[in-house]
């Protein structure tokens, strides 16, 4: 479901929406996106709004952002919980420090091996699901595995 304000509801020096789409009851995020007289805001995974639950978890940053099987990376950001996993596209890592928890949290992963063959990209979303929900995708949760 989308709400949507109109300019009666919101002044503001511009022609400007906002829009937003309403979950159902419970626990969830949604998309926060703008839309002006040049177009709407795409959704990303910073402009998300939790209600009703934890706080969200978010990756904030990854180092190193490439390297190859084995090879371990910090995984920087917010309100991972002791039961933190970490997925590097849909392959889960084989080992997991959790070295510190809630704001902010840092984690060391090991990469696993990457999925191979014909169209398989070489740049996969790290995700890593805590306290029952999983962290969303984006350009600084990203890992590149290098050539062997």
């Amino acid at each position: 479901m989308t709400s949507t304000v109109s300019r009666a509801q919101y002044t503001e020096a511009h022609s400007t929406v906002l829009t937003w789409a309403r979950g159902t009851p419970g626990v969830g995020v949604v998309a926060v996106r703008v839309t002006t007289n040049l177009g709407t805001s795409p959704a990303v995974p910073f402009g998300q709004f939790a209600y009703d639950g934890p706080d969200p978890v978010m990756i904030t940053s990854i180092s190193p952002t490439s390297g190859r099987k084995g090879e371990s990376a910090t995984i920087v950001g917010v309100n991972f919980g002791a039961d933190t996993q970490v997925y590097f596209g849909d392959n889960p890592s084989p080992s997991v420090q959790v070295k510190r928890t809630g704001q902010p949290s840092e984690i060391v992963a090991t990469a696993p091996a990457p999925a191979t063959g014909a169209g398989k990209p070489r740049t996969i979303d790290v995700t890593v699901p805590s306290n029952g929900y999983s962290s969303p995708t984006g350009p600084v949760a990203e890992f590149t595995y290098k050539e062997l």
